[in-house]
Formats: C-alpha cells, structure tokens, sequence
C-alpha cells in the first residue's frame, strides 16, 4: 500500500483546518478527512473528529458493518456539544475491506471521495453537498453562491452521512487507488485551476494506492501533518 498525503494552508487563511488520519491492518484501511470551518477552533474540530472516528473504528471487534459505523459516528457527534459549541466541518471517511474487495464512504458536505480504476478511470463517490450541486442536478444552473453546505458536520444535531459503496477486482489491486480531498483543493484548484501558491482555501489530497508489498507514506504538509494509527 502506498500512502500519500499533500495538505497546505490557503493564503486567505488564519490557520489549516484540514487534518487527515489513517489506520491500516490486514483486514481494513480506514481513513478521515475533515475540513474545519475558521468558525471557532476548527483545526481542533478536523483534527478531533478525523483521530476519534478512525481510532474507534480501528479498535472495535469484528466485522465493521455499515449500521455499526453509523451508531458509532452518532455516539461520538454526542461529544462535540462539551468542545465545540460554534464550528463546523464536513468530513469523508474511507473504509477499504481487503477481503471483501469492498470499498465504503461516509460523507457530509464536501470533502469527495474518488475511485481510481486503471482499467475503468475515475468514479467519484461522493456528491458534494454544496447548494450549487443540488441546484445544478435540479435545474440544470449553478449559483454564484454555491460554495454554501446544505449539510454539515456541527454540534447542534446529528446528520446521517450519505453512504456510497465501490467493490474493485483483485487482479486490479496493484492499479486502484481511492483519494479523499477538501474542497480548495478538489474545486479551487482542479476545477477553477488555481495554481497551489496561490489558494485562498487549504487544500489537502489523502491519496491511497491498493499496491502488494510494505506500506510506505510520504507527506507534504506545512503544519498538519497526517496522523498514522
């Protein structure tokens, strides 16, 4: 397996409020992106959600079922009103089954996730749920104030993620890779083709390549390096 993490902070940007963190074993890769709002403390908020979510997952006996994920992603939401009363976040989790050949994500807001197929391209799992998106799919326009979350991650109430499933071939395993990416760097920079100096938002890319042998990381971040379980 073949980790590669890339985050930096937007030039319009008192701090990066992305944080990504992984866990791996024989049977499951599980990984979090969350990208924090500046309300409040949000790289507290993406670095909290990202670690405890992955941490409790990586630790829990059996199987990792899709209804168990959610009661655990609700019972630690209840967590969030003690510490973090003002921010919000969106986050994609990432749980890669090696056995099952089954790939599962989580997501609220707009942090995506991508298969990447050598034989089949791309296929991204996870729509963003931005307002430009939801009015696009409708009626065909965008907004100019499209960048607005119709859902996310707060204190306030519990929003249950949209959850997408992609199985990938074993004789593919050397060729697929899964990336979870922040919307500076999904939309400011591949989209509107921002140069990666010249961001406002932060921008972050956890890239996972399926390849046989040792695992082996690699990271380019400025101040939130990817934590590793």
């Amino acid at each position: 397996m073949e980790v590669d993490w890339f985050s930096r902070q937007g030039n319009e940007r008192k701090s990066n409020n992305d944080a990504a963190v992984i866990a791996m074993n024989e049977g499951y890769c599980i990984a979090v992106l969350t990208d924090a709002s500046e309300r409040g403390n949000g790289s507290s908020l993406a670095r909290y959600w990202s670690e405890t979510v992955v941490s409790t997952l990586h630790m829990a006996d059996g199987p990792i079922q899709e209804l168990g994920v959610i009661d655990i992603l609700k019972e630690l939401h209840r967590t969030l009103k003690y510490r973090f009363v003002l921010e919000l976040a969106s986050y994609c989790l990432l749980i890669i089954d090696h056995k099952l050949k089954l790939a599962t994500s989580y997501h609220v807001g707009d942090c995506i996730a991508i298969h990447h197929c050598h034989h089949d391209g791309s296929t991204q799992l996870t729509p963003p749920h931005r307002l430009s998106e939801e009015t696009s799919l409708q009626s065909g326009q965008s907004l100019a104030n499209g960048h607005t979350l119709t859902r996310s991650l707060k204190a306030k109430r519990f929003l249950a993620p949209d959850i997408k499933q992609c199985s990938f071939q074993s004789s593919d395993h050397e060729t697929t890779k899964f990336t979870l990416s922040s919307d500076g760097f999904w939309y400011e920079h591949l989209m509107e083709q921002t140069e990666i100096d010249k961001l406002a938002d932060d921008a972050s890319l956890l890239s996972i390549v399926l390849a046989n042998g040792e695992t082996s990381i690699s990271q380019q971040a400025d101040n939130n390096p990817l934590i590793i379980l």
